[in-house]
């Protein structure tokens, strides 16, 4: 990719060598980069990079409460036992810090997404995984439940999801 390209904001407006650099920059952390980054999502060239940076940032916050929650919310995800759990975490991290890099969380939404799914809210699911897609276009997995929740919900409740 050697064009020039523009990001979400023209002052990052760089060669591709340059935006690299600045995708680089933002896995220091701070989180008023969110939105530029964002926009980077739309260039699959620099989709893995710029995940890099905002899981970088996804995962910290200024507030130690809110980092604890982060980390105890993450915990419950691994298991299918705890998600409810972890959808209560994170509703008091959000709460807690209802800015933290909002409305940009392509992670949160999916994993919200995720722990809904594996608690029958289908519905609720598809909405979560519908406003990942919105941040995070290229998303393929994500893409797959989309289609197939949607599939499941048009042949109605006796198919099952």
């Amino acid at each position: 990719m050697g064009r020039g390209w523009v990001g979400g904001s023209s002052r990052w407006k760089t060669s591709a060598g340059g935006l690299w650099l600045f995708v680089g920059a933002c896995e220091a952390g701070e989180a008023a980069v969110i939105p530029d980054l964002a926009s980077c999502l739309a260039v699959p060239e620099l989709v893995e990079a710029t995940e890099k940076a905002m899981w970088a940032i996804f995962m910290r916050s200024r507030d130690p409460r809110v980092n604890e929650l982060m980390t105890e919310g993450c915990s419950h995800m691994r298991s299918p036992a705890t998600h409810e759990r972890a959808l209560e975490v994170f509703g008091r991290m959000i709460a807690a810090q209802p800015s933290f890099t909002e409305p940009y969380h392509f992670g949160a939404a999916s994993g919200m997404g995720l722990c809904l799914l594996q608690l029958s809210r289908y519905e609720e699911a598809l909405a979560a995984f519908e406003a990942a897609l919105a941040i995070h276009p290229n998303m393929p997995n994500i893409r797959r439940f989309v289609a197939d929740l949607r599939r499941q919900m048009e042949a109605g409740p006796s198919a099952g999801a």
